[in-house]
């Protein structure tokens, strides 16, 4: 019994309510997660090309100011106080010309731009790049910007922080969405449950009353406007059935007593005839009319 409800259950209204809830919420929280993803990483990328954009204005107004050896004593403080394998500096001409550099040894396959150049050389303020080094894991993000006269200044850092970032979302979202299904499951069982535990009490009530029970009747909650016109509607019916029942009562009720009434006068005159006549076949003949009367109207008690 309870693995033929198990077999049964793929088919039920519950169950595909369930798998819509579930397919439903499920959609929507990987839209939402890809789009929370999507803004994330904007928002990193921006702040990052904001970050090397002020360090450009810092480095031009510090060569206006103080001059090239702050800026090369800048430069080599910057990378210090970093690790050489997550950024580098270099000076560049406007030609392409190598100036004054970092430690580059960690940024191999990581060269002067030519077509960024240009940019430059035709009133660009900047020109930002995303290169994916061959000996690198993570992308490298840079910057190229004026900073003085016929002076470039290319920035570089690597985009490993973001990327974990990202991937530590990624990770958290995955067990996160599956137990989310799970619950979303759970709770659009519940809920689709509860919506058709009305038509389960219409279907109870019919199974009671095909079994003979005909006085039994949905009873009255508030369960949506839906499911109350569905129960007043089969409570209706039932009322009606009701009625035409005890018409025809009263009607098959009436024919039998119509009908009992000119038997009971035949039988009686059969009685008659049998006891008073003296001929054998007329004896018979009111025997077998007797007969007759008394199966027609143990018919029409029945």
């Amino acid at each position: 019994m309870y693995l033929n409800k198990i077999f049964r259950l793929p088919g039920t209204l519950a169950f595909r309510l369930t798998l819509w809830y579930a397919g439903i919420f499920t959609i929507s929280t990987l839209v939402a997660f890809l789009a929370l993803y999507f803004v994330v990483s904007t928002v990193l990328k921006e702040r990052r090309d904001q970050d090397f954009l002020e360090d450009l204005q810092d480095y031009s107004s510090m060569l206006a100011t103080e001059g090239m050896d702050r800026v090369k004593s800048e430069i080599a403080w910057e990378v210090s106080s970093d690790e050489a394998e997550h950024v580098f500096l270099r000076l560049l001409s406007l030609d392409g010309k190598e100036l004054l550099t970092t430690d580059m040894s960690a940024w191999r396959g990581v060269g002067s731009d030519s077509q960024a150049l240009e940019k430059l050389k035709k009133g660009a303020p900047h020109v930002f790049e995303t290169l994916d080094l061959p000996e690198h894991e993570f992308q490298v993000r840079t910057v190229y910007g004026i900073i003085g006269p016929d002076l470039v200044l290319q920035i570089g850092e690597s985009l490993e922080e973001d990327t974990e970032f990202l991937e530590i979302h990624r990770k958290i979202f995955v067990p996160l969405m599956a137990v989310m299904v799970i619950i979303a499951a759970f709770v659009g069982w519940l809920l689709a449950k509860r919506a058709l535990r009305g038509v389960e009490e219409v279907t109870e009530t019919a199974i009671e009353i095909s079994e003979g029970a005909l006085d039994k009747r949905v009873p009255y909650k508030v369960r949506g406007e839906e499911i109350e016109r569905l129960a007043n509607t089969f409570n209706h019916m039932l009322d009606r059935i009701n009625v035409l029942i005890k018409e025809m009562r009263e009607m098959t009720d009436n024919i039998a007593h119509d009908l009992r009434s000119p038997l009971a006068r035949i039988r009686g005159a059969a009685e008659m005839a049998l006891a008073n006549s003296a001929s054998d076949q007329h004896r018979a003949f009111a025997a077998s009319v007797i007969e007759d009367c008394d199966r027609l109207i143990e018919i029409i008690n029945t």
